[in-house]
């Protein structure tokens, strides 16, 4: 069975996201943003992060974006994800 976490990859993956190591962690990258998923225990959710160049992403300098809730269903969850990447980081 494939993990929320292999499908958020899978679907960066799939819309083109380039994926690039930093320093041993993985970032997707995108018309010269930077994005990672962050996963806040507290919220059972994911933050979607971006950094706007190497620099920044290399002294942990990302905004927040958007907060993507797990108490939703799987399904439900990826296709918002989904739909946001499209209309807003494609």
């Amino acid at each position: 069975m494939e993990s929320i976490k292999d499908k958020i990859n899978n679907l960066f993956k799939e819309l083109d996201f380039e994926i690039r190591n930093i320093n041993g962690d993985e970032y997707y990258f995108k018309n010269n943003f930077y994005y990672k998923m962050e996963y806040w225990n507290e919220a059972n959710s994911y933050i979607l992060e971006y950094a706007e160049s190497y620099d920044d992403v290399c002294n942990n300098l990302f905004l927040d974006s958007d907060i993507y809730n797990l108490d939703c269903n799987e399904n439900d969850f990826i296709k918002r994800l989904y739909n946001d990447l499209i209309k807003y980081y494609k």
